[in-house]
Order: C-alpha cells, then structure tokens, then sequence
C-alpha cells in the first residue's frame, strides 16, 4: 500500500490505548478535524502525515505551520511501517472509504439504533452468533469468514438459491422475447423465467424445451405463444430427456403441450427418487385434449 505524496512520517509516542487512525486525505482549509478516545484523524500535507491533537479543529494554519508557531493542533506522524500496520490491521481501519472490523468489511454510513442515518461505525458490535448488538448497521456489510452478505440496497444478476429468508415489496420478472421460432430451441432459464415467442407456418411447429435439471425444482415458467399473423402456428412445449407433464384429472402420459395464443403456466416438481424435474401445469382448464401430445 502506498499513500500519494508522503515522503516522511515520524511517531513520537503511541495514541491512547484503543484508538485508531482514521485518514482524511489531504489537509483542506475549512474542514474539521478531530481526536476522540476512539479516532484519531490524520491527513497529509506537503509531503508529510500529520495527527489531529484534539476534536474540533478547523481552519487556522496548515499542520507544518500550525507546528512551527506552537499552535497545538497537530503533530508529524513517525515510521510508515508503523502508520500502515495501525491503518491496515487495526479493527475500523479504513481503505479507500471502506471499514474493515475483524473478518468483515462495512460502510462507513449506516443507521443507528433507532433507524436514523449515522456514521458513527466504530459502534459496530457483533455476538458469537453474527447477530447486530451494537448502536450502528452499516448499510453494506461483507462477512468473508462466514460467506455472509447484507445490502441495504443490492442488485444481483443471475439465480438466487436460498433456504430461507422473507421477501417484502414486488418481485419484477420480465418476459424474455424469443421471437418467431425457426428451429428448435431449449429455454435458458438464467435468462428469465416468463417467455414470449411465435410459431410460423414457414418454418412449421417448433418445439421449446424445458430443462429436467433437479436444480430447477420448485421454479415457476411462464410460455406465451402468441399469434403475429394468419400463418401463425402453435409452439410445441417439451421437457428434455421425453419427461411427462403433471396434469390433474388426465390420466394419459403427457409428453408435450401445443400453446397456441395463450399462456402456459408451469411449475418445476420433483420426481420421486430427486433426481430430475418433470413440470406441473398450472393452468391445465386453458387447454383441452386436443392441445396435449401424447407420445
């Protein structure tokens, strides 16, 4: 690691026990500056590192003049070996805007105890369990030890596999477009989960298959095959491998569902040794016995 333009840093004496260093960059007039029982704030200017003596400091001379007239704001920072261990070890070390406390690695910003926005994030306290017990919730948190991840606000791409949680708000699943079907086809289903497609009597009926992988167990389809023109056909729907719909009320194998302007609903279930999938139609009444594909 290196910090831009320092050349020297000297440490006179060690902080008060427990404190941190905290570095704000370089030195700005106007800002504040501050030393508490917890933080002690630094910066750099001119070349040289310099710690904040005590809280509140602003304006006023630089940190090299502010030395020189006795001013008893600010003092030179000694070895860098020394800075960096202290910066880059210590619990609340702070890179680049990021917080890292043991085997984790947090905002700076975050809430309080009663939901109000704080950056007071060296009040961050965890259990032997993981649980939150201090006063401050950082609105990122990376857990490394324990693969744990928490986001205030997140987006994620691609499948989510879960054992549990709750969801609160809307859940948007838009229709992947297909288009007109030209030849056969299996469904991507990382692309999407609801699709829309057509057939053409050009190109005859095509058919789409749905994966039988059992990592799909408990995944709900959506297939909409609508019709562009009078020379629209239907859109064969199978399952990989030759596997049978579930269908309530038919007794008949079902190996493949003709959709035709109209939606097919489908659902992913298990087969009996969870090995594979077969697809549950949901919306088995929008389709009669001349829709379904018996062999």
């Amino acid at each position: 690691m290196s910090i831009k333009g320092v050349t020297h840093i000297s440490v006179k004496e060690d902080p008060q026990p427990g404190a941190i260093y905290l570095p704000r960059g370089e030195w700005r007039t106007g800002a504040v500056y501050t030393r508490t029982d917890s933080v002690i704030e630094f910066v750099i200017y001119d070349g040289y590192a310099y710690e904040c003596l005590k809280p509140g400091v602003t304006g006023g001379n630089d940190p090299h003049e502010d030395i020189k007239v006795n001013g008893g704001n600010w003092k030179s920072m000694g070895q860098y070996d020394v800075i960096a261990t202290r910066i880059l070890l210590a619990n609340f070390a702070v890179i680049a805007g990021a917080v890292f406390w043991n085997s984790r690695l947090m905002s700076q910003k975050g809430t309080d105890s009663s939901g109000n926005p704080s950056d007071t994030f060296t009040n961050y306290r965890e259990d032997s369990s993981g649980n939150e017990t201090g006063t401050f919730h950082p609105n990122v948190l990376i857990d490394f030890q324990n693969g744990r991840l928490k986001a205030k606000n997140a987006e994620i791409e691609g499948i989510i596999r879960a054992t549990g949680g709750k969801f609160n708000g809307y859940l948007q699943t838009p229709y992947v477009n297909l288009g007109t079907l030209t030849a056969n086809a299996t469904l991507n289903l990382s692309s999407g989960f609801n699709f829309v497609c057509a057939g053409n009597f050009t190109y005859g009926v095509k058919t789409l298959y749905l994966p039988s992988d059992a990592s799909y167990n408990g995944m709900n389809c959506t297939i909409f095959a609508r019709s562009f023109s009078k020379n629209s056909v239907a859109v064969r729907v199978r399952i990989t491998g030759g596997g049978d719909f579930y269908y309530p009320g038919y007794n008949t194998q079902i190996y493949g569902v003709d959709v035709f302007n109209r939606k097919l609903k489908l659902e992913a279930m298990p087969n009996s040794g969870n090995t594979a999938v077969t697809w549950y139609i949901d919306n088995y009444c929008d389709f009669d016995e001349s829709d379904l594909i018996t062999s």
